[in-house]
């Protein structure tokens, strides 16, 4: 059972300390489908960044590059986008898929990686399911949402949980799609795998500024 007063409050913390809040939507009528995240090499993407949950919650800033192309096992191509913040930098692979992309975290292992399907329409879900996990997302809504960069109107709220197979909830979040940009503000919950129910961290992502050539 989800902890709604602790989300609540750990939410209201991180929208005023990131200053902005994806929730903040705004009525886009017309907005049928949503089909663009870049994939190419060049584009880069500036994110405010905070965990409530750290001690001390403090702000950080994530830049996220696409940096080089790649082959990933079994041939498929994709894009190495490289995350670097104050004293670290990671690497993932975004898959480029005749269905959409997929991100995930080394080359070879698809392991609780994150799938977007496109383009995207109101109502439209889409599931991983294997032995060891599950994963599971739908798009309830497409219209407009505020960030610090700017406000972009034709957005999808992509709602995600993940998993692993047994029933061990580890995951789950809400991302905002901007067409053509790319996820423009993210809310990340994890849980704890071994103490089902205690949240271990609580981001939130939001875009600050981009540059898509």
């Amino acid at each position: 059972m989800r902890q709604y007063f602790m989300l609540f409050t750990f939410g209201a913390l991180a929208c005023l300390l990131a200053g902005a809040c994806s929730e903040e939507v705004v009525d886009s009528d017309g907005v049928v489908s949503i089909g663009g995240i870049p994939t190419q090499v060049g584009p880069v993407w500036v994110y405010a960044v905070i965990d409530s949950l750290s001690i001390p919650a403090t702000l950080d800033t994530v830049t996220v590059t696409a940096t080089r192309e790649a082959t990933l096992s079994g041939g498929t191509p994709a894009v190495v986008w490289s995350f670097s913040g104050a004293g670290f930098t990671v690497t993932k692979f975004v898959a480029l898929l005749p269905t959409g992309i997929r991100i995930q975290e080394s080359s070879r292992n698809e392991f609780l990686s994150e799938d977007f399907v496109l383009p995207m329409t109101t109502g439209d879900s889409w599931r991983q399911l294997s032995e060891r996990e599950y994963d599971s997302s739908e798009v309830p809504f497409l219209g407009a949402v505020v960030t610090r960069a700017t406000t972009f109107q034709r957005s999808a709220k992509v709602e995600r949980t993940w998993g692993f197979a047994f029933g061990s909830r580890t995951g789950e979040s809400v991302t905002w799609i901007a067409d053509g940009v790319g996820i423009v503000h993210r809310h990340i919950i994890k849980y704890s795998p071994t103490n089902p129910g205690t949240i271990i961290s609580n981001e939130v992502w939001d875009l600050i500024s981009y540059q898509l050539n």
